[in-house]
């Protein structure tokens, strides 16, 4: 089977603690689930922590090469990247 994306439902600005423990309950309920969480400078350590507990992790909204880098360097399984 591949990934199956979820989204954690929390508020954009919302508590990056309450976003890590939402992404943890979703992330553990398959092998195949994958959390996805915006990529800016608030949610970068919450994709540290998720990817550090073996949560995937696919950070979204990547504008940039430098945000590409960054959600790969924090632990991002997958990055889905804003085109315009």
């Amino acid at each position: 089977e591949g990934p199956a994306v979820s989204d954690p439902g929390t508020p954009a600005g919302g508590d990056a603690e309450a976003d890590v423990e939402a992404a943890l309950r979703i992330g553990r309920v398959a092998d195949n689930v994958v959390v996805q969480l915006p990529c800016n400078d608030r949610m970068l350590l919450a994709i540290r922590t998720l990817a550090a507990t073996g949560v995937r992790v696919a950070a979204t909204f990547v504008g940039s090469s430098s945000q590409a880098l960054l959600a790969a360097k924090a632990g991002a399984a997958y990055l889905f990247l804003d085109v315009d």
